[in-house]
């Protein structure tokens, strides 16, 4: 079983531990699936994903997103919502949080990966925030401006054509199933 591919037995559907997240909820809407193991690149059976994990995923449980989140480089986030950098203060840019504004009623974005959607005014506000990398969907705000305070202010800074919901929808569907995997253990 080459990268990306699944394969589905009885009620079981196997998949490659780099399959995205979304291609495991399309075999769960259209197939008579319950449960998800995992092949790892030899192809052999290495874990399984609960089918709570996928609730949790779908539901926006916010703990369990932000330690999915935190596993993901910015670069295989910023693909994944089909973003462009502006500015990036170096490599090394840790998120500990996602945040969808103005969706989120949350005041604190410390150290938080921010997707937002809105006017330049609010796009300033939270250029002055403490958080680690903030994306303006729509990219209709970003100025030279902007970029400047992004730099000051030692924040990644980066926009997507996509709309904020759209760019959120779309980083959940591409994480990586092998993410969301418990290894099988031997004492069992």
């Amino acid at each position: 079983m080459s990268e990306h591919m699944q394969q589905i037995k009885g009620q079981c559907l196997y998949a490659h531990i780099d399959t995205p997240i979304g291609t495991i909820c399309h075999h769960l809407r259209d197939d008579d699936v319950n449960r998800i193991l995992i092949r790892g690149k030899d192809d052999h059976t290495i874990g399984f994903v609960p089918l709570s994990q996928i609730l949790r995923l779908l539901s926006h449980d916010s703990r369990y997103l932000d330690g999915l989140l935190a596993q993901m480089s910015l670069q295989e986030i910023m693909q994944a919502i089909e973003g462009v950098f502006f500015h990036q203060p170096g490599p090394d840019v840790h998120c500990r949080r996602f945040m969808l504004l103005p969706d989120s009623d949350q005041k604190d974005l410390r150290q938080a990966f921010v997707i937002c959607e809105g006017d330049r005014s609010a796009v300033e506000k939270m250029l002055r925030s403490q958080a680690s990398c903030i994306v303006a969907a729509s990219q209709n705000v970003i100025s030279v401006s902007l970029i400047e305070e992004a730099e000051q202010q030692g924040i990644a800074f980066a926009g997507t054509s996509l709309s904020a919901v759209d760019a959120a929808q779309a980083l959940l569907m591409k994480i990586p199933v092998g993410m969301m995997m418990q290894r099988f253990s031997l004492h069992d």
